[in-house]
């Protein structure tokens, strides 16, 4: 059917006058209005972490449809057949302080974008204050012709407890070797850590590694500045990634990456893996759209693995279309498990394409403030855990933060080992080799258990044994790698392939009995 434009223009003005009277109408009568839509789902409260932002309204166009604001601050929202909404019209001009797109860089991959819809979110800002869940349930409810979903933007914050500072020494780094060293007043239980000993024997990790840390920020400190790539800062648009909480994302970054066998501070998990700090927090919390925007920026970066040591307690159809899409694009994501015990699991860790990691003490028994239940996956040393702290001190944390990085670094193992399988597989090779703790078996409490780098790696590279460079064949460059690492060998012992610290005969007749061997 053909419409005029002229009666759009006649309807547009009429609307004009409509949202002009209305906009004039009492806070009192506004803030009533609100109210009314008592129904809406209770999603903690406003401007606070764990409830909403009172300032911004995220609005799903449909398909084809789109939004315009004039200078005089009227919302014209157009559906598919440019065709004026009358109902989102008025409802946004009423309340609306302006009109953004979500993604101010949008993400690479457009088809995959699309296809989840992620193209189609704006930001509506309105004034501080607005009850915007009801709003949210008003639009969505409607007869809206142009948008597909309203919700509100959930606040979350970072995972962790508490910091203090510690002189550092790789006998307190109880979450990579526990000797059964007391710390703090737990006696540990020996062998309760993540074997990283073991790990490191096959590789302390790779150049060609990037792992993205979503936080409020990393610091360029000296165990890991000159690996640290330039990122970006999505609530200040910018690209000074600092760290503006409390040294949260630094020490997420120690965990991960510090250099290891140096004689300098701690030992993180992999020593040459690069990280790429993306700020999704202003201070210490953030909406997610914020996440949104730094996952999928990230993603788009090259990402392998990304590490989400935040809690968000309600999901947004944006946050989960974000995860979505980096998933797809075979990054592994890992998320701390959220500090809210038996509460239950935060997001972005309750969804199922995301590797949710609880937290352990010494003694091997998961931290009473550790979320639990639906989205624990594994679970990680995250009590009194030594990592690094401005650029360049030390501190002790505790918290499913501090957990996180532990899963993360170990999937960013295993790709420097095996780069040929996607890093979204390489977590059946983490639950599998994962040791229980709590009730015997997978459980809903701890999941597969605590996580053993060494045995993950193992297991993973079994089924492209052989192809030490990674090649995609077992041949003569495998060959010359194994030769010239010939003897006893310590860390980084990739040609290893009988794993008894020693290069010889034995692992060369594995080698050549695969010869040729193509996945």
């Amino acid at each position: 059917m053909i419409r005029s434009a002229h009666n759009c223009a006649v309807t547009l003005g009429l609307l004009v006058a409509i949202a002009s009277s209305a906009s004039s109408a009492s806070a009192d009568q506004n803030a009533s209005a609100d109210q009314s839509a008592s129904a809406a789902p209770p999603i903690g409260s406003p401007d606070q972490v764990g409830g909403w932002a009172s300032d911004r309204l995220l609005v799903q166009l449909m398909p084809g449809a789109s939004v315009s604001m004039t200078s005089d601050r009227v919302v014209a929202v157009l559906d598919c057949e440019g065709v004026l909404d009358a109902v989102a019209t008025v409802e946004l001009t009423i309340r609306s302080l302006g009109v953004t797109p979500l993604f101010t860089v949008p993400p690479a991959n457009t088809a995959l974008a699309k296809k989840l819809g992620l193209d189609r979110w704006i930001v509506v800002h309105l004034p501080l204050g607005t009850n915007v869940p009801a709003l949210a349930k008003r639009i969505s409810t409607s007869a809206s012709t142009a948008i597909e979903r309203a919700e509100a933007d959930v606040i979350g914050a970072v995972a962790s407890e508490c910091s203090t500072p510690s002189d550092a020494s790789f006998a307190q780094q109880w979450a990579l070797e526990n000797t059964g060293q007391t710390v703090g007043d737990i006696v540990g239980t020996p062998d309760a850590d993540i074997n990283a000993r073991g790990a490191w024997h096959l590789s302390t990790g790779s150049a060609t590694t990037i792992v993205a840390i979503l936080d409020g920020g990393v610091n360029p400190h000296q165990q890991f500045a000159d690996r640290l790539m330039p990122g970006i800062n999505i609530p200040a648009g910018t690209t000074d990634t600092t760290d503006n909480c409390s040294n949260h994302g630094t020490m997420t970054a120690g965990v991960i990456a510090a250099a290891g066998n140096d004689a300098v501070g701690i030992a993180g998990i992999d020593w040459n893996t690069r990280i790429l700090p993306v700020v999704v927090l202003n201070g210490c919390s953030g909406v997610t759209s914020w996440f949104a925007q730094g996952l999928t920026w990230a993603t788009d970066q090259g990402a392998n693995v990304i590490n989400c040591s935040l809690q968000y307690n309600n999901s947004t159809t944006v946050m989960q279309n974000a995860v979505l899409y980096a998933h797809a694009s075979g990054v592994a994501i890992v998320a701390a498990s959220g500090n809210m015990g038996e509460i239950g699991v935060t997001y972005p860790a309750k969804y199922v394409e995301v590797i949710g990691v609880g937290s352990l003490n010494a003694a091997d028994a998961i931290s009473s403030t550790s979320g639990v239940g639906q989205g624990v996956d594994v679970e990680a040393p995250g009590v009194d855990v030594l990592s690094t702290s401005g650029l360049n001190e030390y501190a002790i944390s505790s918290g499913t933060s501090i957990a996180a990085p532990h899963a993360t670094a170990t999937i960013a193992l295993m790709h420097a080992v095996v780069p040929q399988i996607p890093c979204t597989q390489l977590r059946v090779f983490l639950e599998a080799t994962c040791h229980d703790v709590g009730e015997p078996g997978p459980d809903g409490v701890s999941g597969m258990g605590r996580i053993d780098a060494g045995a993950a790696i193992r297991l993973a590279r079994a089924f492209y044994l052989g192809d030490i460079n990674g090649g995609g064949t077992v041949g003569g460059d495998d060959l010359a790698i194994m030769l010239g690492a010939w003897g006893p060998c310590d860390f980084n012992c990739s040609a290893d392939l009988d794993d008894d610290g020693f290069i010889g005969g034995g692992d060369l007749a594995i080698l050549l009995s695969r010869w040729g061997f193509m996945p």
